[in-house]
């Protein structure tokens, strides 16, 4: 039996809702999670008592346990685990931090339709770039979204999020308010794939990979020197759309600017 989804305070459902299981219902339960420790950034869900649902079903099993408030303990899949546990939610913060601590974290989860993968690298001054990338199991990227921001700003970014899955006017996962959600019909045939990552790098040698400081200051200079968008695209193994972006965030100034701006910046 697995913990598959929950139900939080405000009534929205998480986790995998719509997972085929096996059984006629899967069973529910009650879930007080703990407060913030001290000295911990907080948890998304920490302090809420959420209703979950739990089934034998075929979503990969995490190794965590939780005891429900009725006493019986199961396991959770890795996706419920993510979301539940603080300890995904935290990426170095200080450049100072330990020695032997990670600078780069990568997690990635899904299901049958949808693969999400996202790393986190810790770069110069206490900053994260960050790069999530939505696809299907077989690559096709379906979604994309990066950026830099300030270590100490992923709990805010995170709850800013959420509220915004919970609270936008777009339907941003459906899931019903009141009772189990019933299974997803037979999926349809996606429509001919566009592109995968791997496809995308022999075209693009370093798509979506993190710009390293040094790379920035070589583009700055590069612009400034009248090469062109086309050729920066070239130069550095990235697609235009990707320099036309990084060349308007580091201020560059030249040409391949204005290239930039009328490209979409």
């Amino acid at each position: 039996m697995l913990i598959y989804a929950f139900r939080d305070a405000h009534g929205a459902w998480h986790g995998d809702p719509d997972a085929a299981v096996r059984g006629a219902e899967p069973g529910r339960g009650v879930l007080t999670l703990p407060s913030t420790v001290a000295g911990q950034d907080p948890g998304v869900f920490d302090g809420q008592r959420i209703e979950v649902l739990y089934a034998a079903c075929d979503a990969e099993p995490s190794q965590a346990r939780y005891r429900l408030d009725d006493g019986e303990t199961l396991l959770a899949t890795w996706r419920v685990h993510e979301l539940l546990s603080p300890a995904y939610q935290h990426v170095p913060t200080a450049p100072g931090a330990a020695r032997d601590a990670p600078t780069t974290v990568k997690l990635e989860v899904g299901g049958p339709h949808r693969r999400y993968e996202l790393r986190a690298d810790l770069v110069a001054e206490g900053r994260v770039e960050i790069a999530v990338v939505v696809c299907t199991p077989d690559g096709e990227i379906r979604g994309e979204l990066a950026g830099r921001m300030d270590a100490g700003d992923l709990g805010e970014v995170t709850r800013l999020l959420t509220d915004l899955a919970r609270t936008a006017s777009f339907d941003l996962a459906p899931r019903p308010r009141d009772l189990v959600p019933a299974p997803r019909p037979a999926a349809e045939p996606e429509e001919p794939k566009a592109y995968t990552v791997e496809e995308k790098r022999r075209q693009y040698p370093n798509a979506y990979k993190p710009w390293a400081p040094e790379d920035e200051r070589r583009l700055a200079e590069r612009c400034a020197r009248g090469v062109s968008l086309r050729e920066l695209s070239q130069e550095f193994g990235r697609n235009e759309g990707a320099v036309a972006s990084r060349l308007l965030k580091i201020d560059a100034e030249g040409p391949a600017v204005e290239e930039a701006w009328e490209y979409g910046g």
